[in-house]
């Protein structure tokens, strides 16, 4: 008879102190014990952070006291999943508090078998691109049969105009693609046979924070959101706002052809000549006698415009934006920031703007797109998110300079090797262990917020498993042989002086870095890039043809780069290169260097 395994308890020591950076992770059913020696509390409150229904709602534990070994303690077993949020007392004031986390246990099969956490393989999918729901199970067998465990769909409801997967229109439908006479009970069967016949859970994404414009009862509950009665502040920006929408329709008419504003921006002077006439227009929606008043309306109006200006830059100009240089109705000058549920479809004039900022009645069908306040400016996070290596040139970024600086200016850094004193090191396994995907991790109180605060969030960037099994294998492998890295090291900086012979190239980047780039010398770079291009690749195919070694040249987009670095030879350094190999690939470089360029 298999013997029975002692049950597990968690014990959580209070302190008299607050504990909010800690998360304790817990189990689903197992007890933790909340120990309160040496002090003695009153009580211990609790509430879950995820149900809607308790998000206000406290309750009181008791305490067990005993005496014997003079301490107070109370046990609880946690029967739903999620962050909780605890804090106790002591004399009937706050004494300190902390949170837990209950990790879910997730079954499959037909027995119900338990999922490790660890073992999630998602994938995700729009529903509104699997048609009708007839089809669904032959599109997400494939997900099954690749090795995924887990598929995470987007909302199923109704969509909007915008046909985005989180612009609902209806919460209580389901998608109309999905077949007229589908109900939510047809969806929930596709689940459940996923989950009993393939072993593979499901997740959706529930939206309650937005909606889609045409969604009906904003009409009948405008209070939803942010509009211009509950949030009289930004009726001058309901204002501006109308102004420079009407500003753009009226190029996108022709009617300031003639002042030189066509209604096709296709340079940056065409921007420029918008900009000051956009200035302009904007002028006269402030006059005060109140000279500080007035300074401060116009370099709102000053950023206002600037930021027109951006968005206008970015769709039309820009090489990494969509290019639409015509002004339409389709592809106004600028997006709007406030919609009136009342009017979809109708362009107001500013004397009924005006109008119906007198309203109450009226002003509280305009609302503010995505629940835009500028009273929560400052909760903005910033990131400096640099590259510990860069692979277009092979430089080490100067992580200690750009660490100082972003404390300065209270930025967090965002780094993908692993240094000290950095918030947060994504590891990736692309070039290291030809797999693609890789980690991401960084100090506790950095984790455990993101773990707080993004509950809300749905992350689906599982690798497919094969890859996942080669990045398995490979840190094994790495932990095993722990000099596999200074062996690495060490045919790095052989390569990187045995580069440095070369006569007609020289080598950039650092000579610890694992990727090399030979760059063309002087006198040999006095030509345009297509011609030193055209060198490299003559080079290249000299080496392969003669000594049998490949060489890459870098490829980029170049309507999608900021800047095309020069023309190199990229080299990858394998640290089960031997030196005599290493000799052999330069001296094939010199060769071919050589016979094409001193020909």
């Amino acid at each position: 008879m298999e013997k029975e395994q002692p049950q597990q308890i968690r014990v959580i020591q209070l302190e008299e102190r607050n504990s909010e950076d800690v998360v304790y992770r817990v189990e689903k059913d197992y007890p933790r014990l909340f120990m309160a020696t040496p002090f003695h509390y009153s009580a211990i409150i609790l509430r879950h952070l995820q149900r809607t229904h308790l998000l206000d709602k406290h309750h009181k534990v008791d305490w067990v006291v005993d005496n014997e070994n003079e301490e107070n303690f109370t046990s609880l077993t946690t029967l739903v999943s999620g962050c909780f949020q605890f804090y106790f007392e002591k004399d009937g004031k706050k004494s300190g508090s902390g949170y837990f986390l209950v990790d879910p246990v997730l079954r499959i099969g037909k027995n119900d078998k338990v999922l490790a956490l660890d073992s999630i393989c998602c994938q995700t999918f729009f529903p509104k691109s699997l048609g009708p729901l007839t089809e669904w199970k032959g599109c997400l067998e494939v997900a099954h049969q690749s090795g995924y465990n887990m598929i995470h769909f987007t909302p199923v409801q109704e969509l909007g105009k915008s046909n985005s997967s989180y612009s609902i229109s209806n919460q209580l439908a389901l998608n109309p693609i999905f077949g007229n006479d589908v109900k939510f009970g047809d969806v929930q069967k596709i689940v459940n046979d996923m989950k009993e016949e393939w072993g593979v859970l499901s997740i959706c994404d529930v939206v309650f924070n937005h909606t889609a414009n045409e969604t009906p009862w904003l009409k009948t509950n405008p209070e939803s959101g942010y509009n211009l009665v509950n949030s009289p502040h930004l009726r001058p920006a309901y204002l501006l706002d109308c102004i420079i929408s009407e500003f753009g329709r009226d190029i996108g008419q022709e009617k300031y052809a003639k002042r030189g504003l066509p209604s096709k921006i296709n340079s940056e002077d065409n921007l420029n000549y918008n900009l000051r006439h956009l200035r302009s227009f904007c002028g006269g929606v402030l006059v005060t006698n109140h000279q500080d008043m007035y300074n401060l309306v116009q370099s709102h109006l000053h950023a206002a415009v600037e930021n027109v200006i951006a968005g206008v830059r970015y769709e039309r100009l820009q090489h990494d934006g969509p290019k639409l240089p015509q002004v339409t109705e389709k592809n106004p000058l600028s997006h709007r920031y406030f919609v009136n549920v009342l009017h979809l479809e109708e362009d107001q004039s500013i004397a009924q703007v005006e109008k119906l900022l007198s309203s109450d009645d009226d002003a509280r069908f305009v609302l503010a797109h995505n629940g835009w306040n500028p009273t929560k400016a400052k909760t903005i996070r910033r990131f400096c998110v640099v590259e510990g290596i860069y692979s277009k040139t092979g430089e080490i970024c100067p992580l200690k300079e750009i660490t100082i600086m972003c404390r300065k200016n209270k930025v967090r850094v965002f780094v993908d090797v692993p240094i000290r004193d950095l918030d947060l090191i994504s590891g990736s396994l692309q070039h290291a262990m030809a797999a693609f995907g890789g980690f991401i991790v960084g100090p506790s109180f950095v984790v455990d917020h993101q773990r707080i605060s993004g509950l809300g969030y749905c992350f689906s960037a599982s690798l497919p498993p094969l890859l996942a099994g080669v990045g398995i294998k490979s840190l094994s492998l790495m932990e095993k042989n722990p000099l596999m890295v200074l062996d690495l090291q060490e045919k790095c900086k052989f390569f990187h002086k045995t580069l440095r012979t070369l006569d007609h190239f020289r080598v950039i980047g650092h000579e610890l870095a694992p990727i090399k780039h030979i760059v063309l010398k002087d006198p040999f770079v006095k030509r345009t890039n297509e011609e030193t291009s055209s060198v490299i690749s003559q080079i290249i195919l000299f080496v392969k043809e003669e000594y049998k070694i490949a060489l890459v040249k870098p490829s980029y987009l170049e309507k999608q780069e900021a800047s095309i670095p020069t023309p190199s030879i990229r080299i990858a350094v394998n640290r089960l290169l031997t030196r005599d190999e290493i000799k052999i690939v330069v001296c094939a470089i010199q060769d071919a260097s050589q016979k094409i360029l001193d020909a």
